[in-house]
């Protein structure tokens, strides 16, 4: 693996020297051209392209015609300290030309005397435009603030890391404003023996702040590993900090990822993780501020990430958040479409991790945070053993150590999770939480909160099956709790959920529930609890909710359920061990009529059915001043409460009669004609605003 970084060092030594900055110019560059003192116009252009550009000044543009060159290049002015830009020549005006070749066949490629990259990018210069193949120690590597964008880069191999592109940033970076961007590049049939099949970014920084974006980029049939377990057979980002202030930011957003393998190591014990995606937080200090998103809340920011694998865990994405005292480290997985990826041993769709010992709560927020939130999980395969935790769609784990509540977030909102399967535990998702409050078994303990908050998502259709030994569990979700230690409580918090037509083995088929309360050092033992509210629990061929055979409710073992419905499930809405009794806790058991979409229709008996310490949130007027129940209760997509105004189950003249009635009167100061059912938007009121709600569901009635 040293080869790329000696190579890399003794061309910016060579390259970046410093002399006299001249004004911008373009050089042109054609196969029929004459490498010659006077050459780079139009009627004489320069022959090769690396003698353009160390004809170069800084802000200088090479451009490149049509053709094949047959070089292994050094992108940099070649007087000045600076960047230049390096493209082909009808890029300004075609865009998507890619008949200019950078080929590195017997000159840089794995087959030749020196293998390396074909072009090297130093800081603030750019490469665009081309088609790039055959290096032999990656295709592209980036220094710095580079652009590396709109090329087809192929057929890169490496027996370290970044096939395609590698991109390191740190003490390559110059200008505190500048970013380095990969973008709208097609990349493809590119291998590492180790991580990034086709692309690999160290993303660290020492003063200077280091900001990547990966945008907009085809990823296709990359491979990493083999030589070691891989992380990343796709894209591999990895942030790192030096100190307190520094910080780094990776974006990756808008990219097509496809058909790309992690592999596990051949030989040894190494897995494999992030068939599509890795990233991991926290490099070698990881003191500073440190973030990277994988999509985002905007239209056309989510990635689609689909027919990925990888031989061990995340077979779409896998990430890895892990911060030291004093840092703040956050990963967000947000709007992604991630399908039919599979992860060998867990997280068929996604895998994510975090861990963190002695964490301190941060002056900007929490010290840590994970949040995979509103992406679309269907069709995602965890095939694992029977040792292993599954997730067909995603498996999450977070392991804290001494480190107290309202430090490290761990969110996972706003999903959907369809068709999913695994042959061990939870079909749609497999959750693990464990907290320790004496990690190193010395007697040195203290509070100690580990928390996974499941909210607003949709688990529908998905199986858990083992066809060998019929052992699989938890058709929607598996979820498993552990707390070591009296000063340690480990919590797995669902709420607003919608589990409906899940498929088990044996059990639970719409969720499982494992939890374990174990001894520290000094024989006390921790707290394990579970929660379920808000929530819809329908049609799942098994047990509604259930708790695994030789776990028993208890004072250190604690599963807290309130305002749910469940019913129609076959082998029984709740296991007889949790104590739930319909009727209590603002339990129910009817139908929530779903429709094909899992949306309850406007007359179940759901709407308004949650929690009343619980806040509506987005939901929409008229929405009763009540949640509703399930996956879309608190958003702006709730089914919104007919405005009955009088009980009678319709909207009609009735209602506006009622409205008229109260018509001008207000809650304060008080009006005896002032009616609160007439108020349907809640302002204190009765105006023309409510009678709009009434006009706008007029005719429309519920049994």
């Amino acid at each position: 693996m040293t080869s790329k970084f000696v190579a890399v060092a003794t061309a910016a030594a060579l390259a970046l020297y410093s002399g006299p900055a001249g004004a911008a110019a373009t050089i042109l560059v054609a196969t029929t051209g004459v490498d010659s003192a006077t050459c780079g116009t139009a009627p004489a252009p320069c022959k090769t392209i690396q003698f353009a550009l160390d004809k170069a000044a800084p802000g200088d543009a090479v451009d490149v015609r049509a053709g094949t060159y047959a070089e292994c290049i050094l992108v940099a002015p070649g007087t000045g300290v600076g960047g230049v830009l390096l493209e082909n020549e009808g890029f300004d005006t075609a865009q998507t030309t890619f008949a200019t070749v950078l080929d590195g066949t017997g000159v840089c490629d794995a087959a030749s005397a020196a293998p390396g990259p074909v072009a090297v990018v130093f800081d603030q210069s750019t490469i665009q435009g081309f088609t790039i193949k055959n290096g032999g120690d990656s295709v592209v590597v980036g220094l710095g603030a580079v652009t590396i964008a709109t090329n087809k880069i192929s057929a890169g191999s490496t027996t370290s890391i970044g096939g395609g592109i590698y991109l390191a940033t740190g003490a390559n970076l110059t200008d505190p404003a500048a970013k380095a961007r990969i973008a709208g590049n097609t990349i493809d049939s590119c291998t590492a023996d180790f991580d990034g099949g086709a692309l690999y970014v160290d993303a660290s920084a020492s003063g200077v702040p280091s900001v990547v974006e990966i945008d907009g980029n085809t990823i296709t049939t990359n491979t990493a590993g083999g030589a070691a377990g891989a992380f990343g057979g796709g894209i591999a980002v990895f942030t790192d900090t030096a100190s307190s202030t520094d910080v780094s930011t990776v974006t990756i957003t808008a990219n097509t990822i496809t058909g790309n393998t992690a592999k596990n190591a051949t030989s040894g014990t190494q897995f494999a993780y992030g068939g599509g995606i890795f990233v991991a937080t926290g490099g070698a200090s990881g003191l500073g501020a440190e973030s990277v998103t994988i999509g985002g809340s905007t239209a056309g920011t989510g990635n689609i990430i689909r027919g990925n694998g990888s031989e061990g865990l995340g077979g779409g994405v896998s990430v890895n958040l892990q911060p030291v005292p004093g840092a703040t480290h956050a990963i967000v997985v947000q709007g992604n479409a991630i399908t039919s990826n599979t992860g060998s041993k867990a997280g068929g769709g996604i895998h994510a991790f975090s861990t963190g010992t002695d964490l301190v709560a941060a002056a900007t927020g929490f010290a840590g945070s994970v949040d995979i939130e509103s992406n679309t999980l269907t069709g995602n395969h965890a095939p694992g053993g029977p040792t292993d935790f599954g997730g067909g769609g995603i498996f999450a784990e977070s392991y804290l150590f001494r480190t107290p509540s309202g430090v490290l977030s761990f969110e996972i909102a706003k999903n959907s999770i369809t068709a999913n399967d695994t042959t061990s535990f939870g079909g749609g998702a497999s959750l693990l939480v464990f907290a320790s409050d004496d990690p190193n078994s010395d007697g040195v303990t203290s509070a100690t909160d580990a928390t996974i908050g499941f909210t607003n998502n949709l688990l529908a259709k998905n199986v858990a099956h083992d066809a060998t030994g019929l052992q699989a569990r938890g058709g929607g979700a598996y979820q498993y709790v552990e707390a070591s230690g009296g000063q340690a409580t480990a919590s797995l918090d669902n709420g607003l959920l919608t589990v409906a037509q899940n498929t088990t083995d044996v059990g639970e088929a719409g969720l499982a529930w494992d939890a374990v309360s174990s001894s520290n050092s000094l024989s006390t033992d921790g707290h394990a609890h579970v929660s379920l509210t808000n929530s819809i629990v329908s049609a799942n061929e098994g047990v509604g909710v259930g708790l695994g055979g030789s776990v028993f409710p208890g004072p250190l073992l604690s599963f807290d359920i309130s305002y749910d419905d469940s019913l129609g499930n076959t082998g029984g809405d709740w296991d007889p061990k949790l104590g739930v009794a319909t009727g209590t806790n603002g339990v129910i058991a009817v139908d929530p009529a779903l429709d094909s979409f899992f949306t309850p229709s406007r007359c179940s008996p759901t709407i308004d059915a949650g929690d009343p310490a619980t806040p509506v949130g987005q939901e929409l007027l008229p929405n009763g001043n009540r949640i509703n129940l399930g996956h879309l209760g608190g958003t702006v997509s709730a089914v919104r409460t007919l405005p009955d105004v009088n009980g009678d189950g319709q909207v009609d003249g009735l209602d506006v009669l009622a409205i008229a009635v109260s018509f001008g009167a207000t809650s304060l100061p008080p009006d005896p004609r002032f009616s609160a059912a007439a108020d349907r938007d809640l302002d204190g009121d009765v105006d023309g605003d409510d009678l709009s709600y009434v006009a706008a569901f007029f005719g429309q009635a519920c049994p």
